[in-house]
């Protein structure tokens, strides 16, 4: 039975997420559930971008779920848009 699950008519490769509970959702099927569906699969994409903000009470790291290993990492910080809005590096003003 599929009727709970969705497929795509096109592959992804890069999966970003802006703000996205889905590490919490995921985190909590983890806890509530036993046995083979406890295991929280890899995602068929080749990259996941999981983009939040540290003091958003919805986002949460999704890496920690996916493998015990990415719990040593530490997150990484993006640097502000306003700090170097040409992309390329360099601040704006010099």
């Amino acid at each position: 039975d599929n009727s709970g699950q969705c497929k795509l008519e096109f592959e992804v490769s890069e999966f970003f997420m802006f703000g996205s509970p889905l590490a919490l959702v995921l985190a909590y099927r983890k806890i509530s559930s036993s046995g083979e569906k406890a295991i929280i699969q890899r995602p068929l994409v080749n990259q996941v971008y999981n983009l939040f903000h540290p003091t958003d009470p919805v986002a949460a790291r999704l890496e920690p779920l996916i493998s015990a290993r990415c719990s040593l990492l530490p997150p990484v910080n993006v640097a502000r848009y306003q700090k170097y809005p040409l992309g390329n590096g360099q601040p704006y003003h010099l």
